[in-house]
């Protein structure tokens, strides 16, 4: 397989398949050297990923990090997030998730209620929505809440605040 040097969508595709593939050394290697001359977030995440198949978590957190606070996308917040709670570092994580943009509210507690968290969830959900500008998504968080609480009354309501919000899923 034979990719021009000067061909970053190819050298990409390659990198990304020598890191899916096992080749985590490779992988790194031309992650870096695409990241030198044209850095971006989505290179600085995939850099992050080779370094902690690499066990480098330290540098794959700060990659990770740095990938977010450029480019805070749903995906980054996950997998930063998740990092954070495999290390069991629970103040990085209570942080990340209380600074999240307002676009990311609903995969920040998502990933609370993830986390097993209801109660905290819950708090977030009902700062987050205290206006009354819950969308479906919101309701359907809110769904998730009370479903974890084993707690049906809410489980109803919510349910059936997210079907006022979207009547043509009973169709």
């Amino acid at each position: 397989l034979a990719v021009s040097r000067t061909s970053v969508a190819g050298r990409y595709g390659l990198a990304t398949a020598l890191l899916e593939t096992g080749a985590v050394d490779e992988a790194g290697t031309l992650f870096q050297s695409l990241l030198n001359q044209s850095p971006s977030p989505e290179l600085l995440f995939m850099l992050g990923r080779t370094h902690l198949e690499q066990n480098k978590v330290e540098s794959a957190g700060q990659l990770f990090a740095s990938s977010f606070s450029q480019a805070p996308t749903d995906y980054a917040l996950r997998n930063l997030a998740n990092l954070y709670w495999m290390q069991g570092a629970t103040d990085k994580f209570t942080a990340l998730i209380d600074h999240a943009p307002a676009g990311l509210r609903h995969a920040a507690i998502r990933l609370v209620i993830e986390s097993g968290d209801v109660d905290r969830a819950e708090a977030i959900w009902r700062a987050a929505y205290s206006d009354g500008a819950a969308d479906k998504e919101a309701w359907l968080l809110r769904a998730s809440i009370a479903r974890e609480a084993q707690n049906a009354g809410d489980l109803a309501l919510a349910t059936d605040q997210a079907l006022q919000q979207a009547p043509s899923d009973l169709i």
